[in-house]
């Protein structure tokens, strides 16, 4: 802004000058005319522009009437009417464009009207009236242009001006002698005019010595509101952010935190004004702390991340993720820094569930190639040890000996079986159960199971979905989970089962591993026994881990459950509560079909062997061997073939086979791929797999492909004499 403009608002001279105005941001409501100078310049030309068009309309009705306004003069006025009427125009069709090039524009022409409207005088008439009328309008013109006028020629112009009026009223001393004797008054006009130059210059270079204390004040104390609002609306943006900020001092000391940190901490957020930071983390993330504090000192960046667990006023750890930030170093302010800090144990548990996930996926995976081994050998082991008993009957001392290598061996394979379901690896008959009634079944089993110390309760669900579930995999798990109850309440206590409606929400799924939003059946097992340690609650269903002495549990039960569960598309939650008790919720999924028929006691009738020819394919030679001697003894015929490659040699041969007795897990061809060539080569051929565990060959999702029929290993005579009349079909009578 150059001098003139700041003459006409020298409150800006003022807030640029005074030391103490310049510590304060100038408040918008303070004053406007001041802030906002051009704002104020359209007005001024805006009442001048209208100023002009009144006179000059009031000069052409009223001097056209008395005749003091005639020939050129009346163009004159007449044009200057229309340059105002132009100019409103342009500043009342665009209010909001300050249009700096109409105050020159209008200075330039009110100049040139001026000189021109003096000449006509001039030659109109010999008396000074007329003529120091448009003389009289250069004060004016020149206040107007210095105040108005913002562009680089506006003191050129106001010399301009000035000249124009002084050597108009020279002009007409020198070249009209009949107005001589009134020569003073034009000199009174030139040296008028000059002061009024000299004034003005002054009131633009002086103008802050007019600014009453009053002023100053009024200024003052706006900006100061003006600066408490804004502090205060800055304090409350950082109280109500989601995150906790502060600032560390250089000695480590907590200044200026939000209330976010202190509700973070339960904690009043001026108790943890002045504390050292040092002091809200636990023991276990102090390292962590201070490799940070020797990397702020080494100066190895300006801002730096990590993850802290903090202490709440309870005294319970919170994970947090803290940003730090060196502030910029403030001459007179101590130097420091800015934290952020946010609660990051949701994220955390959630990597906590992931990887317990994993570890019992990888525990799974284990467990399943194991499993499939050890059945290998116990087909083997059990199946020749039950011959070897049948054929010592007789002989008191050797058959016990036989008797308990049989009891060892269904012990072994009840173990393999709960590691494969555990391991997901088992096959399941998933039906539409009617859990109340499935429930309602088991209460006098349960019952027994309990003992009289331990009162039970069942809470049945209204209108219960059906559940779409293995019911003999649940019957198992039902009892386990119910002798687990009873184990953890030795001086009695109350048992719960409960069943009702659950919807598991995508946020809920969110934050588990595997686990599908969605609607399920719910079944929960409540105990009021000692409950369980929350170092133990994560590690409850890996398989072998138990808190029971020794000999008391094999540590098997929870994980057999957890692999049924997850393998029939569910969801297992445990909650406990030291001194409480424990409460365990299978959420199964639901079935969309009625439940099925109750199921019926199997077929106690004895089973026979018979008369067809049975293709062995298996890859160990133990368990062949012994497959093979069992077939013989029903009474089939029996070709062997240790891979799959050889039995489609001899399919090929056009030998004829009633039944294929595969197993599904071999090297090179597995069973499927096998069975898949066969029937392309013997359409219609009849198939029982056999395997030490499923694979996804012919399970998908826990259930059987359609048409296909599995003996699990390890299996017994009978088991292997009914399947295959499951899958033939009844003996022929010869």
């Amino acid at each position: 802004m150059n001098r003139w403009n700041r003459a006409a608002f020298g409150i800006l001279d003022f807030a640029n000058t005074d030391p103490t105005f310049k510590e304060f941001h100038m408040p918008q409501q303070a004053d406007s005319f001041a802030l906002n100078p051009q704002a104020s310049a359209r007005r001024m030309v805006l009442a001048a522009l209208i100023m002009a068009l009144a006179g000059s309309v009031l000069g052409l009705t009223v001097g056209r009437s008395t005749g003091a306004v005639i020939g050129d003069e009346i163009w004159l006025v007449g044009t200057c009417a229309l340059f105002c009427v132009a100019m409103l125009g342009v500043l009342l069709a665009r209010p909001s464009d300050p249009a700096p090039w109409i105050a020159p524009t209008t200075s330039v022409f009110f100049l040139f009207y001026l000189m021109l409207g003096a000449l006509f005088s001039i030659t109109r008439e010999s008396i000074l009236q007329g003529f120091l009328i448009y003389l009289m309008w250069y004060f004016p013109l020149l206040a107007f242009n210095r105040f108005v006028n913002v562009s680089w020629f506006q003191q050129p112009l106001s010399i301009a001006i000035y000249l124009t009026g002084v050597s108009l009223a020279i002009a007409r001393i020198v070249t009209e002698p009949e107005v001589l004797s009134e020569p003073p008054m034009l000199m009174v006009y030139c040296l008028s005019l000059t002061s009024f130059v000299l004034i003005l210059e002054l009131f633009a270079k002086y103008r802050e010595a007019y600014v009453t204390e009053r002023e100053r004040a009024d200024v003052l104390e706006a900006t100061r509101q003006a600066v408490q609002a804004s502090e205060a609306a800055f304090r409350r943006t950082l109280s109500n952010a989601a995150s906790g900020i502060g600032w560390i001092t250089v000695d480590g000391r907590c200044q200026h935190v939000n209330t976010t940190f202190g509700t973070l901490l339960g904690r009043p957020a001026d108790e943890l004004n002045g504390c050292r930071f040092e002091t809200l983390i636990a023991p276990e993330s102090v390292p962590s702390w201070h490799r940070l504090q020797i990397d702020m000192q080494r100066g190895n960046g300006t801002d730096f991340q990590t993850e802290l667990q903090l202490l709440t006023a309870s005294g319970k750890p919170l994970w947090t993720k803290l940003s730090f930030a060196m502030a910029a170093v403030v001459p007179g302010e101590p130097p420091g820094m800015v934290f952020v800090c946010l609660d990051n144990s949701a994220a955390r548990e959630m990597e906590e569930r992931m990887r317990q996930s994993q570890r019992l996926e990888s525990v799974g995976q284990l467990t399943g190639g194991v499993a499939h081994d050890f059945n290998n050998l116990l087909t083997v082991i059990l199946g020749n040890a039950e011959l070897l008993h049948e054929q010592l009957l007789d002989n008191p001392k050797l058959a016990p000996l036989a008797g308990m290598v049989v009891s060892a061996g269904e012990r072994g394979a009840q173990l393999t079986q709960r590691l494969l379901a555990f391991a997901r690896r088992q096959a399941l008959d998933p039906k539409a159960v009617d859990i109340n009634k499935l429930v309602a079944e088991m209460d006098p089993l349960l019952r027994r199971s309990l003992g009289g110390h331990i009162e039970m309760e069942f809470v049945r669900g209204a209108g219960l979905w059906p559940a779409l579930v293995d019911p003999a995999q649940l019957d198992n798990a039902l009892l386990n989970l119910c002798l687990n109850a009873r184990d953890a309440m030795p001086e009695g206590g109350r048992l719960t089962i409960e069943t009702g409606h659950a919807h598991l929400s995508e946020d809920y799924a969110a934050s588990c591993a595997d686990v599908r939003p969605g609607q399920y059946v719910m079944l929960a097992v409540s105990d009021t026994g000692a409950g369980i340690d929350p170092a133990h609650l994560q590690r409850v269903f890996e398989p072998f881990f138990t808190t029971k002495p020794a000999g008391k549990g094999t540590g098997l039960g929870l994980s057999m459950i957890y692999g049924f569960v997850k393998q029939s598309g569910g969801h297992v939650a445990v909650y406990s509560e030291l001194g409480a008790g424990t409460t365990f919720r299978l959420y199964l999924p639901r079935a969309f079909e009625s439940a099925a028929t109750p199921r019926r006691a199997a077929d106690a009738r004895p089973v026979t062997g018979g008369h067809e020819t049975v293709l062995l394919v298996e890859d160990d030679p133990m368990v062949r061997r012994y497959a093979c001697d069992q077939l013989l003894s029903l009474g089939y015929s029996v070709v062997e073939a240790p891979s799959g490659s050889q039995a489609l040699a001899i399919l090929r041969e056009g030998r004829a086979v009633d039944l294929m007795f595969t197993d599904v897990v071999m090297p090179g061809m597995s069973g499927r791929q096998l069975v898949d060539q066969a029937m392309a080569l013997r359409p219609g051929l009849k198939v029982l797999f056999t395997s030490g565990y499923t694979e996804n060959a012919i399970v998908h999702h826990g259930r059987l492909d359609p048409g296909v029929h599995l003996l699990s290993k390890p299996y017994r005579r009978e088991d292997l004499a009914r399947r295959i009349r499951e899958v033939i079909g009844p003996p022929e009578t010869r």
